[in-house]
């Protein structure tokens, strides 16, 4: 979490520590897929939302894995491409992590077998 800036997310006091607007729990999402989140790994984030947790992950399963963000709100999939490309425009520019609008609960087959959902 320390190579994605919160600030990039949200403007609500976001170092403050306490959950923000953009969401909750990423922390403890993170901690509990840590097994799967290893470099070179394929991930898929249903509800990619604002797209901290996918920039996250994608930190996570660099140089040469791959995080799918998948939001069923094309304005979701919109702010979350505008946020990562603040700071990590590489990751979006590299294929790293690709964003998608559509159904999350249908998965997104085009780029899997997924490690880690």
């Amino acid at each position: 979490m320390k190579l994605v800036d919160r600030g990039d997310y949200t403007n609500n006091l976001p170092y403050q520590d306490s959950p923000q607007p953009l969401g909750h729990m990423h922390a403890y999402a993170l901690e509990y897929l840590e097994e799967y989140l290893k470099p070179g790994n394929k991930v898929l984030d249903v509800g990619s939302g604002s797209g901290y947790l996918t920039a996250c992950m994608a930190a996570m399963v660099e140089p040469n894995g791959l995080v799918v963000g998948v939001d069923h709100v094309k304005q979701l999939v919109n702010l979350s491409v505008s946020n990562i490309s603040v700071s990590n425009s590489r990751w979006l520019d590299s294929g790293l992590i690709k964003m998608v609008t559509g159904d999350g609960r249908k998965g997104c087959i085009e780029y899997g077998p997924y490690d880690c959902m």
